[in-house]
């Protein structure tokens, strides 16, 4: 039986689970990482499509500033 370990991140549920699961593989955990990446390096991620790409920077305006 395999065991999945959760770990917690602040990506949106909107990219996807490919691309969730990429960008934590990728040792990402915080979409503040993320954001700081070019669209070429998160496209270069298997996983990661230009529909998660948008996903991800429209995020950006959604999230509460600090």
């Amino acid at each position: 039986m395999r065991v999945k370990k959760e770990v917690a991140h602040d990506f949106p549920r909107e990219i996807g689970r490919p691309a969730t699961n990429a960008l934590l593989h990728g040792g990402y955990t915080r979409l503040a990482q993320v954001l700081k990446l070019s669209d070429a390096a998160l496209l270069a991620r298997h996983g990661v499509g230009p529909t998660a790409v948008k996903r991800l920077r429209a995020a950006r305006s959604l999230k509460p500033k600090k």
